[in-house]
């Protein structure tokens, strides 16, 4: 279907949302307090929503079990709501997220079956949230951000996203994009028919979990129809920029470009009192001084191991992430932080990479402990 068409299909359905939501011989039943989609004590009525139905939520409920058809379902309709689904099925044929209240779905089992999702209020400011990490949603047309702010949270590796028809970040949408350790090799989260990324739309790559390295890719939208437009901005932070691959035909892509020049990677010994901590500080620029700092490690001596690969494993209560270790460096402890004052050296390629992390002997212990690690890109 040419995306024109598609546009004008998701303008009806968006339409046809905005309309009344009720449908013959349905009618609509609230939410009256928090509680399970299953228990009659949630709704207005008494009892549980039936097939042609309209669902206004204004409290958190979640649906664990059970397959539940309605004709829509609006969440935040008056005021702020949400819907968790952990388990079971709901299918509704229209479902709005923030409408006269902030509304937020969360998608972590179970499935989820509509024919028009929109996520943050038509003709309105009121905004909306979907955050899937599990289960499944399929959305024939999905439309986030068309009006009031629209985000949608991809969490993790466990997501499962179909939109057949057409997949819109409007201009005030946000699809943001969290991986977890699991995903480095990549992450195909929506599979979608054509795509649309409006003047405004943003993607955010969420960079705490993984750390990714400079030039790791994930595949986060494949498409088998038509692509129209790209996010007007790639949002990270700590340090970290990224960009939207678009070249690959049929995958929008999201890549690492930048990292900031340490990143503290954890992996210190879970025991040992106070635990021992590495720090640097530089902008591993040609030239500009790098400082190393040891701290709280016991007497009398630590070593310093430095790496230019990683791969890491658990030991000591933590991870060993610098290794193997091409230079190992002694440094005298137990007279207060041991201070390594250097110049990041001449000659090395940005975006070299290198591990730092330090091991001692605590006899309080008695044992080997580690330090937090450290990885160092070259800029």
């Amino acid at each position: 279907m040419p995306l024109a068409s598609t546009r004008t299909l998701a303008a009806a359905l968006t339409l046809a949302l905005l309309a009344p939501a009720t449908f013959a011989g349905g009618t609509v039943v609230t939410s009256v307090q928090p509680g399970d989609w299953s228990s009659g004590s949630t709704w207005s009525t008494g009892a549980l929503p039936q097939t042609f139905d309209s669902v206004h939520l204004d409290h958190e409920v979640e649906l664990s079990l059970g397959d539940e058809t309605v004709h829509s379902t609006t969440v935040g309709t008056s005021q702020p709501a949400s819907l968790t689904i952990t388990g079971g099925i709901l299918d509704s044929t229209q479902f709005r997220i923030g409408v006269g209240g902030f509304g937020a779905l969360k998608v972590e089992g179970g499935q989820l079956t509509t024919e028009l999702l929109l996520v943050g209020s038509p003709g309105g400011v009121t905004d909306g949230q979907a955050n899937l990490s599990g289960g499944s949603l399929v959305a024939k047309v999905l439309i986030v951000g068309p009006s009031g702010q629209g985000i949608l949270n991809l969490v993790g590796s466990d997501v499962d996203v179909k939109v057949p028809k057409v997949l819109q970040i409007g201009s005030n949408g946000r699809l943001a994009v969290h991986p977890d350790a699991l995903d480095r090799s990549g992450l195909s989260a929506i599979q979608a028919g054509d795509v649309e990324f409006d003047p405004g739309s943003r993607l955010t790559l969420d960079t705490k979990a993984l750390k990714p390295r400079i030039g790791d890719v994930w595949d986060v939208i494949s498409y088998a129809g038509l692509l129209a437009g790209a996010p007007s901005s790639v949002e990270t932070s700590d340090g970290y920029a990224a960009a939207v691959v678009l070249a690959t035909p049929g995958v929008v892509s999201v890549v690492v470009t930048q990292v900031p020049p340490f990143v503290d990677l954890g992996g210190g010994s879970a025991y040992g009192m106070p635990p021992m901590v590495l720090d640097a500080e530089s902008s591993l620029t040609p030239g500009i001084p790098l400082t190393i700092t040891l701290a709280d490690a016991p007497p009398p001596l630590a070593l310093l191991w430095i790496s230019v690969d990683s791969q890491p494993f658990a030991a000591l209560g933590g991870t060993v992430y610098a290794t193997p270790y091409g230079l190992e460096v002694p440094l005298a402890t137990g007279a207060g932080d041991v201070v390594i004052p250097t110049v990041w050296p001449v000659g090395i390629p940005a975006g070299t990479q290198f591990w730092m992390q330090a091991i001692a002997r605590d006899t309080t212990i008695p044992g080997l402990v580690l330090s937090n690690a450290l990885r160092g890109t070259a800029h």
